[in-house]
C-alpha cells in the first residue's frame, strides 16, 4: 500500500512539474541545434532582463545582438538578429503540454517555419497537429483553370506565421506577392487573398477558423 501511494505521489509530482513549465523555462532548456545563435547563458540573461522589464540586448554566438521582445507565462518572442526572430508557445495537449516554435526570417520578405516538440524536446510531426496552408487556402476566386494557371507560375510559397499572445491560435499571412517580379505578380496576386487566416487550437490540433 505504501509503495502504491509513493508511486502515485511521484507520478503526480512529475505531471505537475511538466504542466508548470513556462515559456522561459523551455527557452533555457532548448537544445543548441534548435537555436544555434544563443548559448544557455545568453538565454538566461535574456530571460532575466525581460522579467525586469529591460530591453537589453545580449551578444549572440555570431557577434550580433539578440533580445526577448515579448514574454508571458506561455509565450515569448525573441529577436535573434535584425533579419530573424523566433516565437515559442506552450500549448495544452490532452493531459500534458507541448511546445510550438516558429522561426521567421526576413530576407527581405518574411517567411516562417513551424515545429512542435514534447517538453523533452522530442520532435512531433507537424502534420499530426496542423495542415499548413498553401496557395489554395488563400484563393481569392473560385479555383478555376485561370486560378490554377496563375498559381503554377509560383516557384515557391512564402508565408508568415504568428502565435497569438492572448490565446493559442495561429495567424498566417501570405507574403508571396512581395517577392514576385512585377510581371508575374500582376498575373498571380489578383487570385490570392491578402486577408490573414486564423487557426484555432482545439487541444489536439489546429483547425481553420471561419472567416
Amino acid at each position: 500500500m505504501y509503495r502504491i501511494l509513493s508511486l502515485l505521489f511521484l507520478l503526480g509530482s512529475f505531471s505537475f512539474s511538466v504542466l508548470s513549465q513556462s515559456a522561459s523555462d523551455m527557452l533555457i532548456m532548448m537544445p543548441d541545434d534548435l537555436i544555434p545563435q544563443l548559448t544557455v547563458n545568453n538565454r538566461k540573461d535574456m530571460v532575466d532582463f525581460a522579467k525586469l522589464g529591460r530591453a537589453d540586448n545580449v551578444q549572440n554566438r555570431f557577434g550580433g545582438n539578440s533580445r526577448i521582445t515579448s514574454l508571458s507565462e506561455n509565450f515569448l518572442e525573441v529577436a535573434l538578429s535584425e533579419q530573424s526572430s523566433m516565437q515559442l508557445k506552450i500549448l495544452p495537449y490532452r493531459d500534458t503540454i507541448i511546445v510550438g516554435v516558429i522561426h521567421t526570417v526576413c530576407a527581405p520578405v518574411r517567411d516562417s517555419r513551424i515545429a512542435f516538440y514534447t517538453t523533452d524536446w522530442e520532435d512531433i510531426q507537424t502534420a499530426e497537429l496542423w495542415q499548413i496552408p498553401d496557395a489554395e487556402d488563400f484563393a481569392a476566386t473560385k479555383k478555376t483553370k485561370d486560378f490554377r494557371d496563375a498559381i503554377s507560375l509560383l516557384d515557391l510559397w512564402l508565408a508568415e506565421y504568428s502565435f497569438n499572445k492572448e490565446d493559442n491560435d495561429i495567424t498566417v499571412r501570405q507574403t508571396v506577392g512581395e517577392y514576385l517580379p512585377e510581371e508575374i505578380a500582376s498575373k498571380v496576386t489578383p487570385y490570392l487573398s491578402d486577408t490573414p487566416l486564423r487557426y484555432e487550437w482545439t487541444g489536439k490540433r489546429f483547425k481553420k477558423a471561419k472567416q
